[in-house]
């Protein structure tokens, strides 16, 4: 390793560090964006506070409690604190060395990830959680839980050793803070005033939905440091080219994520929605950073990739501490018959638990016209239309009477292939009838 490597390096992490920095100020936005009005301020508050939080107690306990130079075993990594020198000129150039970037840096890049897992945890329990006690947990999570896990997967410890990979902390950093954040809602319960006294959802809308925005594009292009510095160098061929691909994939996630959430609320509501169009990008995002080096564009077509990572030697990818790496991954090849296969059974599922939904519905229903047909006629297990302003049923002949009789349902298929062929054949015809029906693009 030349100086000038090193300090390409160096330069690069130093570069992502301040991008992933800058996600603090996307959460922060988005989060204040989304709250009601009376929350703003302590949204804010809570988001400056956590980076501060988490930037301090990674430097006295957390690095070292992540990284030790010796765990104690493959799960308790030992306690130590502080920073410990950098690298020298003469440790870098000597023969065999395998340090390829700044200790310092090293820390800087890694800091900046706890406070996004901390941030987190900060959407997650907005308008429901005190601040004293939200920045109490904030110490344990940054100093404690956060980097002993972190110890498991990147720091050495068992996970290491049955070749798990995380290539920019899709589990590591992501689900950590989501599990966090799921132990804090279930405790917390939801926000006041987001149910009624019947149990019914009630639409909290955010206070600045132009903040949220902004947000999310920060978010977005802080995600380029966040994944692209996870390739930790950029001095060779292979890893700028790995760089570029994570780069292209990860703005390709939150893109497809996007358009994704805007059509399934056209689908559901209606109509366009904002708030499910920016958490789409997010989904994308976060669901791209387990593995983002992978390449798609460049494999032969016809094949199926499924998400098992493996190591190939002799280049970067995720981290111990003094530069020393760990191998690059690649994707795993299915047949396209298997390909088939998992669609296949893919599609089946979904239609049978809407057939199943389905059925359940057409009960609801039946039962309910079945009650209504008894209350005002006093024949009960009947049913029919009624004429608008009369007590009576029109009939098919045009007259009406008194005694309505029951309407035959349709009866829906119980076969799995019949299910399955009515989801691949139907399913597509109905998107389109309800993307493209005259007048769409004029409704609100």
């Amino acid at each position: 390793m030349t100086e000038i490597e090193y300090a390409l390096n160096t330069f690069y992490l130093l570069v992502c560090a301040a991008f992933v920095m800058w996600m603090a100020a996307g959460f922060t936005m988005l989060e204040a964006g989304l709250v009601r009005a009376r929350n703003t301020v302590e949204i804010l508050t809570k988001n400056v506070a956590l980076y501060a939080i988490a930037c301090l107690m990674y430097f006295l306990a957390g690095y070292q409690l992540m990284y030790p130079s010796e765990g104690v075993n493959a799960f308790w990594p030992g306690i130590g604190f502080g920073l410990g020198a950098d690298n020298t000129a003469e440790a870098v150039t000597a023969a065999g060395s395998e340090i390829t970037y700044s200790a310092m840096a090293d820390f800087m890049f890694q800091v900046v990830f706890v406070a996004t897992a901390m941030s987190i945890v900060s959407g997650a329990v907005a308008e429901r959680m005190k601040l004293w006690a939200f920045l109490a947990f904030t110490v344990v999570m940054t100093g404690v839980i956060y980097p002993w896990q972190g110890y498991w997967s990147w720091g050495g410890g068992f996970l290491n050793a049955i070749d798990y990979s995380d290539y920019a902390g899709g589990g590591i950093v992501h689900m950590a803070g989501a599990f966090a954040a799921l132990a804090g809602v279930l405790l917390l319960g939801p926000r006041r005033g987001k149910y009624t006294v019947d149990g019914r959802a009630r639409a909290l809308p955010g206070a600045n939905l132009p903040l949220a925005t902004l947000g999310m594009f920060i978010l977005w292009m802080g995600w380029f440091g966040f994944n692209g510095g996870s390739e930790l160098i950029i001095s060779d061929v292979g890893s700028a080219n790995n760089v570029a691909a994570v780069f292209v994939n990860t703005n390709l996630a939150a893109a497809a994520g996007l358009v994704a959430a805007l059509l399934a609320a056209r689908l559901t509501f209606g109509k366009a929605d904002l708030t499910m169009a920016l958490n789409g990008a997010l989904a994308g995002l976060v669901s791209i950073t387990a593995g983002p080096a992978v390449g798609y564009f460049h494999r032969p077509p016809g094949r199926c990739h499924r998400g098992v990572l493996d190591h190939r030697p002799g280049q970067a990818a995720h981290r111990r501490s003094g530069g020393r790496d760990f191998g690059a991954r690649r994707l795993r090849h299915l047949r396209p018959a298997g390909c088939a296969a998992i669609q296949s059974g893919g599609i089946a599922a979904v239609a049978a638990r809407r057939h199943r939904r389905h059925r359940q519905l057409r009960v609801r229903l039946q039962s309910r016209r079945v009650g209504v047909a008894a209350r005002d006629n006093g024949h009960p297990g009947e049913s029919g239309r009624r004429a608008r302003g009369t007590g009576l049923c029109r009939m098919r002949d045009g007259s009406l009477s008194g005694l309505c009789p029951r309407r035959r349902l349709i009866r829906l298929p119980r076969s799995g292939v019949a299910v399955t062929l009515r989801a691949v054949f139907l399913g597509p015809a109905r998107l389109g009838r309800a993307l493209f029906y005259p007048g769409w693009w004029s409704r609100a």
